[in-house]
């Protein structure tokens, strides 16, 4: 079988892919969105989203029902510290974010859906993108590689990356609790934290990062139980109605070029971020976003492709240099000086706010040297 006259094809239908569908849908670009996934599917997260992501989502003409939080609250041995405002972020479930986002894009004809598809090969060739997938292979004129940090895709063709040093391991699940909370709770264990973010009046989603151990011993049912009894005692709720825990696996920073030949990159297959920061969903949007908006351009006539390359470029740079240094501050901050009297005192200051807001401004404040230095490339 073989599919022919695509302008882009999208690797990755969750939010970078779909955001960058998305966009060069509404320009009029024929774009196959493939993903080994169907949707709706979810997906291990902690379901914290920024504000600004929420924006972009708006702006893209994507509703959602987000829950608003009044920032975060840390806890270390029943000491509770409160860090940022309630202008930072909102909790989401993820499968709802995703089916938000992918519906949004394929109210666009020109956008074939291509789900539950593996794809096998990918070839440049001088004129065009072959790809080959489970049922068939397709040829575009470009090629957006938004399947995540783990990319197949980038693997096969070889595309070079650098990863961190500091190798962490995830799993999350949503439950039912007693009573609403109004912050993303932190709890700081010798070898891991649980984040337990609201995402609406009756559920949460608990997510534990940590060493790989302390993540193998959390997903058996006698430390999970412990953990569970431990955060109702500290945050004086009852959880109940588990969800199935999904394991994320290792989810260190890992960073890859943003051009690859004719390919752009995207999300987590450009750059992963730690996850203590809670930027990972924002970083995915945004630079989909800019994928898709760019590409759109070139394939309208505005500029060539290897003008659009360049450009994707320098934009994808700027973005992940301010993400990456908000993440190392805020794993700094949170998972390795672990004092709470240092987090009192930066939110005195509303340090962590202002650069939460820097991330968002043009290069040039302070704040975002400041982040620039600390998001030096791996």
């Amino acid at each position: 079988m073989s599919y022919t006259d695509f302008d882009v094809v999208v690797v990755g239908a969750s939010l970078a892919g779909a955001m960058s569908a998305l966009q060069l849908g509404r320009a009029g670009h024929r774009v196959a969105l493939i993903d080994k996934a169907t949707f709706p599917r979810k997906k291990a997260c902690g379901e914290g989203l920024s504000t600004f992501a929420v924006g972009l989502l708006n702006s893209a003409g994507v509703s959602i029902l987000p829950r608003p939080v009044n920032g975060y609250r840390i806890w270390k041995d029943s000491r509770c510290q409160s860090l940022g405002t309630d202008q930072m972020a909102v909790g989401i479930r993820r499968l709802e974010l995703d089916h938000a986002l992918v519906s949004a894009a394929l109210k666009f004809d020109s956008i074939t859906p291509m789900f539950g598809e593996k794809i096998r090969r990918v070839e440049f060739t001088r004129s065009n993108v072959s790809v080959t997938s489970d049922k068939g292979t397709l040829t575009a004129r470009s090629i957006i590689l938004a399947d995540g940090g783990h990319s197949v895709t980038a693997r096969r063709l070889g595309v070079p990356e650098r990863v961190g040093k500091l190798m962490r391991y995830g799993a999350s699940l949503s439950c039912r609790v007693s009573a609403p909370l109004r912050s993303v709770e932190i709890l700081l264990r010798p070898e891991f934290e649980s984040y337990v973010t609201p995402i609406d009046d009756t559920h949460v989603n608990i997510a534990f990062v940590g060493t790989e151990r302390a993540n193998a011993a959390l997903l058996r049912p006698k430390y999970f139980l412990a953990e569970i009894a431990e955060l109702s005692k500290t945050l004086q709720r009852e959880f109940s109605e588990f969800e199935p825990t999904i394991g994320v696996g290792a989810v260190a920073p890992r960073t890859r070029p943003a051009v690859f030949g004719p390919a752009l990159l995207a999300g987590d297959a450009c750059e992963s971020l730690d996850p203590v920061s809670g930027m990972g969903m924002t970083h995915a949007l945004l630079s989909g976003q800019n994928a898709g908006q760019i590409l759109g351009s070139a394939l309208s006539g505005e500029y060539s492709l290897d003008e659009a390359a360049t450009r994707y470029q320098a934009a994808q740079r700027r973005t992940a240099t301010k993400f990456r240094g908000y993440s190392r501050l805020s794993h700094l901050l949170i998972t390795r000086l672990r004092k709470l009297e240092v987090i009192n005192l930066t939110n005195r200051l509303g340090a962590i706010d202002h650069i939460h807001s820097a991330m968002f401004r043009e290069q040039g404040s302070p704040l975002s040297r400041v982040l620039s230095t600390f998001g030096a490339p791996l």
